[in-house]
């Protein structure tokens, strides 16, 4: 019991430092639109790298964003049978084997992000002048996270602090 509660210490320290990754993530985010607003209709020159590097932020935030969302139960989903068992002990039975699915499915996008990356190292983006290989691993970098968090919600499960969505 105690090595599964550390494991969710590590978790939520983790999840605290994606937080402020984010926060970082959507502050530059915010100065580079601006910055395009301002050369597209201050200037009349618009920037060529902003509004590409704000997307291939963007991509990182929504990967590492839903990792996060994870571990509270944030993830958008169908609730119908949790709110139908939700006084049974099949309720955890239910979220248990959700977060194992979802796993599955974390695990194709970790093996399958990171060829799909090595393979895009050779593309450029034409706005930055990135590696889209760097772009592409926010798919397999996500899913790492989206596996931690989905075995952090199961353990909390099993211990009985599961953590109330948000």
């Amino acid at each position: 019991m105690r090595v599964l509660k550390g494991f969710l210490s590590t978790v939520d320290l983790v999840n605290k430092i994606l937080g402020y990754v984010l926060s970082l993530i959507l502050l530059t985010m915010t100065i580079l639109i601006a910055w395009q607003v301002i050369t597209r209709f201050v200037l009349g020159n618009p920037s060529s790298f902003s509004e590409e590097l704000s997307r291939f932020l963007m991509i990182y935030l929504i990967m590492i964003g839903s990792a996060v969302a994870t571990r509270t139960g944030g993830m958008i989903s169908v609730d119908v049978l949790l709110e139908a068992f939700e006084s049974t002990k099949l309720r955890p039975i239910l979220i248990i084997g959700a977060q194992i699915l979802s796993m599955i499915f974390y695990l194709i996008l970790t093996v399958y992000g990171f060829q799909f990356a090595e393979n895009s190292f050779n593309q450029i983006a034409p706005g930055t002048q990135i590696s889209m290989g760097w772009i592409y691993l926010s798919i397999p970098i996500g899913a790492i996270f989206l596996i931690m968090n989905s075995i952090g919600r199961i353990v909390s499960v099993i211990i009985g602090e599961e953590v109330e969505t948000e």
